[in-house]
């Protein structure tokens, strides 16, 4: 019975740091983002308000797909996979 809460407990501090660093690299994407936007915008030659909104819903995008990619491949054979694809997206 004691062993149950103590792996319970251990997966809630795991889950909770996950959490936090996922936290902490979507904070640190966004200000890497805004930090190249200048530059992005003129290379590409659009409009600043534009460049915006391209930004927005690219972390949009990156804020629905976090959290519902390991719901849709829990328990498949793109599990594994998925974990592979979600440590290169970090280190890259």
């Amino acid at each position: 019975m004691l062993e149950e809460g103590k792996r319970a407990q251990t997966q809630v501090i795991v889950l909770i740091s996950i959490v936090i660093l996922g936290s902490c690299l979507g904070n640190l994407s966004q200000t890497a983002l805004n930090a190249m936007f200048s530059g992005m915008a003129a290379d590409f030659g659009v409009r600043m308000e534009l460049g915006q909104w391209v930004t927005t819903l690219y972390m949009l995008v990156l804020g629905i797909t976090v959290p519902v990619v390991p719901r849709s491949t829990a328990g498949t054979a793109a599990q594994p996979a998925g974990r592979v694809y979600a440590g290169l997206h970090y280190v890259g």
